[in-house]
């Protein structure tokens, strides 16, 4: 497994792409192309410092693993083909695996918040706090109307006439919406509205109180993912029916309550093998993994390399940049 710690958004951006081994065949003033035609295709429009468009489509070659070590805060938001998205990126300290052959299509948007503030904010007639309502590092889901500023500016891309003036005035409309709208979508101030989602063929009515129910247990799984709990306890903790809360919580959170869950504890783990003051068996019991064995093959399988193998590639770097 390649392992890469980052400074910042730019550092990462030339690890990611030569990582996925494409070329910069275009790299104008605010536009840049990627491509490898066995691998994709990535178009830019934007600066990364500021406000930047991606869009396209590439599947993974090889493992490996980013370390994130910049403090600046981003404004992401984007359509992938698992959903829509939003969130304030703040990445220092994360680390996200690359697994080969994982395949990604769509459209995103990072914007630097501080430019957001100083430059964005204050045309719409924003005080610079406007967008407080939003947590660090919570994925919200988008309205259709917001996913659909995201289409035009995909289609833009596609007919090579979107501009770096044009995407300013896409994401001030964005910003617009999302700022007019904020108590419509789902997680803001924990203001949520019923929804209609299908199960095969049949439809499924999901209540303002049943959605907020799901919420609780994606909290109560943040909060706790080490307690292994099973779908049976968290209808019964909730007061929801199992069908209900596992067809719910795909359609708000993008993912099953299992893979959610996993993720907590994964994450977890991986920040306790950024220190040496816990053992393997250790940081397996606070994960919830009785079995040691266990806790090592689920790492494995999320990682792509065993806990021990993490914590040696961590050590090797943190030794690199204690030289420099």
């Amino acid at each position: 497994m390649i392992f890469y710690e980052v400074k910042t958004p730019e550092e990462y951006q030339k690890v990611f792409y030569r990582q996925l081994g494409l070329e910069k065949i275009v790299s104008e003033e605010n536009k840049v192309v990627w491509e490898n035609k066995k691998v994709g295709m990535v178009y830019g429009i934007g600066s990364v410092d500021t406000l930047v468009v991606y869009a396209g489509c590439y599947t993974v070659p090889t493992d490996f693993f980013v370390k994130y070590r910049y403090e600046k805060p981003y404004l992401h938001f984007g359509m992938l083909r698992e959903g829509s998205f939003l969130t304030i990126d703040r990445a220092s300290d994360r680390i996200n695996p690359w697994r080969k052959g994982q395949y990604f299509k769509g459209v995103e948007v990072w914007a630097n918040m501080d430019y957001i503030k100083e430059q964005l904010l204050p045309v719409l007639g924003y005080e610079k706090e406007a967008l407080s309502f939003l947590k660090e590092n919570v994925r919200y889901t988008l309205l259709e109307e917001m996913q659909n500023i995201l289409l035009r500016m995909e289609r833009l891309i596609r007919e090579h006439t979107l501009t770096k003036s044009l995407l300013f005035s896409l994401v001030l409309e964005f910003l617009a919406f999302l700022l007019h709208q904020k108590d419509q979508l789902f997680l803001f101030n924990k203001k949520v509205r019923g929804r209609s989602i299908l199960i095969g063929k049949r439809k499924l009515w999901l209540s303002d109180t049943d959605m907020k129910k799901i919420i609780m247990v994606h909290d109560l799984i943040k909060k706790d993912a080490a307690s292994f709990y099973t779908i049976y306890e968290l209808s019964k903790e909730a007061g929801i029916s199992e069908q209900k809360l596992k067809a719910g919580f795909f359609e708000l959170y993008q993912q099953t309550i299992w893979d959610y869950a996993n993720q907590m504890r994964m994450t977890l783990a991986s920040e306790l093998l950024q220190t040496k003051e816990l053992g393997i068996a250790q940081i397996a019991e606070k994960t919830g993994y009785h079995s040691q064995s266990a806790f090592i093959r689920m790492f494995k399988k999320w990682y792509g390399v065993t806990p021990g193998q993490f914590r040696r590639q961590l050590t090797r770097i943190q030794n690199a940049c204690y030289e420099e």
